[in-house]
């Protein structure tokens, strides 16, 4: 009786110190209003990572446009049409498939070829060809690690769409996003969250406010507090939702930055938010 009491103590306690690990790989600033844990990009552990994929259509930027020959063999076709998507992906994402530690779990936008008439509908199998031929994946691999999703329109680069906040308490990763964002970018976190509910979760910027990535970030300030540092595209946004005109010609006073910031401010829970560069 002692050895079986003894056993179900070990156990609950590597249960404990599991849940006490995955929690403690998030770390951050800790929202308990809105059970979320903001963390800096410098402090992620890049356990998920989202990508999106071209159409298959045989015509890729900076690469000449795939034709065939009456007489080509569907076989020759095929194998053209795979080597022109892996190096179309190798020129849009590089060589990351190959650079990611062992516990990321991969999530992959798809053109829906329903939807999108551009689309030859071959990216998924093509996709895993490329893991396979030039990155060494296993098939196990690819079922564990490998999630599609589909999305109406294409989004190369998964960044603009949204910007990573941090985790819930229930380990999701939060995104931002804006109504007012441009809709390839809303469809597309919202296909995301839609068919992995227990991997993400939307977090919906107040209104004037925009997320899209590449031009807002999450850091670590001198002071070793969490900050947001935004470029000139996002306050512009801001003040042109806000008044209603274009300020893409115009100098911005100090007073209308500084409007601008403390906006974004409050969309984002009240962290700092810094300008870079300062003036716009």
């Amino acid at each position: 009786m002692f050895g079986r009491r003894m056993l179900l103590i070990m156990i609950l306690t590597a249960l404990s110190l599991a849940l006490e690990s995955q929690t403690e790989n998030h770390k951050g600033l800790y929202l308990p209003e809105y059970g979320i844990t903001l963390v800096p990009e410098s402090e992620r552990t890049l356990d998920t990572l989202v990508l999106g994929l071209s159409e298959q259509d045989n015509q890729y930027f900076l690469l000449p446009e795939l034709r065939f020959d009456p007489a080509a063999s569907s076989g020759l076709q095929e194998l053209l049409e795979s080597e022109f998507f892996d190096m179309n992906f190798e020129l849009t994402q590089g060589g990351i498939m190959r650079c990611l530690p062992a516990h990321t779990q991969v999530y992959i936008a798809v053109p829906d070829a329903d939807v999108n008439k551009n689309s030859f509908g071959h990216e998924i199998p093509y996709f895993k060809e490329y893991l396979t031929r030039r990155c060494g994946w296993t098939q196990e691999q690819i079922r564990d690690r490998i999630h599609f999703f589909k999305v109406p329109t294409s989004l190369i680069w998964a960044q603009d769409a949204g910007v990573i906040l941090g985790y819930d308490n229930k380990g999701r990763v939060v995104i931002g996003i804006s109504h007012q964002d441009q809709p390839q970018y809303i469809s597309f976190v919202e296909a995301l969250a839609a068919d992995y509910p227990d991997r993400f979760r939307l977090w919906w910027l107040p209104d004037n406010l925009s997320a899209e990535g590449g031009d807002i970030t999450q850091v670590l300030a001198p002071d070793g507090k969490n900050a947001f540092v935004v470029g000139p595209h996002r306050i512009r946004f801001y003040l042109e939702h806000r008044y209603d005109e274009s300020f893409e010609k115009k100098a911005i006073s100090k007073a209308r930055i500084l409007e601008a910031k403390n906006a974004l401010s409050k969309g984002f829970s009240g962290l700092p938010v810094l300008s870079c560069p300062k003036r716009h």
